[in-house]
């Protein structure tokens, strides 16, 4: 796995606040679950290795656990905001984005 470092790190402190966000408290361990979830997504959903993918996401823990599972996934990863809307074509068409991805705006959990 591309990450082991960082997941040892997230399992060691499983327990541990990783993210605050909206005031709301997430845990490593949680982190670690929805990473695994998207891991399994992005297998059910035969997302192929090494393709290029813009993630249309916030900074929620969501789009974060997304964000790294696409990593560990061999994505090459194109991460976008909102705050670029008026170049989002442009910049989809530049990356020759394959997939797009998104992490549900405001869900956490």
């Amino acid at each position: 796995m591309v990450l082991d470092f960082l997941l040892q790190v997230w399992t060691d402190n499983h327990d541990r606040e990783a993210i605050i966000w909206r005031d709301e408290a997430y845990t490593y361990g949680w982190l670690i679950e929805r990473f695994g979830d998207w891991k399994r997504t992005l297998e059910n959903e035969k997302i192929a290795r090494t393709s290029v993918t813009v993630l249309e996401a916030d900074f929620s823990p969501n789009a974060v656990a997304l964000f790294f599972a696409l990593l560990d996934h061999s994505c090459i990863l194109v991460p976008l905001t909102a705050s670029v809307k008026a170049k989002r074509d442009e910049f989809v068409s530049i990356a020759q984005g394959r997939c797009c991805g998104s992490a549900p705006r405001g869900w956490p959990g």
